[in-house]
């Protein structure tokens, strides 16, 4: 499955991803997902590039440390990802920003959004 990965995002020029964690009482999660723009048919696609356990603290380096390895798994360069969309958790927002991310955000004030790499 992850070859089929591979080669699918490697003809692709650009790419958008998506990544969140969340929690029930004894476990927590992080799923991350991959969308493009089909040249050929303009057609939307996506894939699940990951659902995986994500124990212990949900801090930002955690976060920062376990998207590396996903991106890292498919190699995806960083600069085929044109934006990675998140919830508005502060974890999120400082393993972006540590990394030099902008952000894009249309609600001032709010942490969270499109993160431009």
């Amino acid at each position: 499955m992850t070859s089929y990965v591979r080669a699918q995002l490697s003809a692709q020029n650009y790419v958008a991803t998506t990544a969140d964690v969340w929690s029930t009482p004894h476990r927590s999660f992080m799923g991350v997902t991959v969308h493009w723009i089909d040249t050929d048919s303009l057609c939307r696609k996506s894939l699940a590039l990951a659902c995986r356990r994500f124990p212990g603290s949900h801090t930002y380096d955690r976060v920062a440390d376990i998207l590396e390895e996903i991106r890292e798994t498919y190699d995806i360069p960083l600069q085929k990802i044109v934006a990675t969309v998140t919830d508005n958790a502060t974890n999120f927002a400082k393993a972006f920003k540590e990394f030099g991310v902008c952000l894009e955000n249309s609600d001032e004030g709010k942490v969270g959004g499109a993160w431009h790499w």
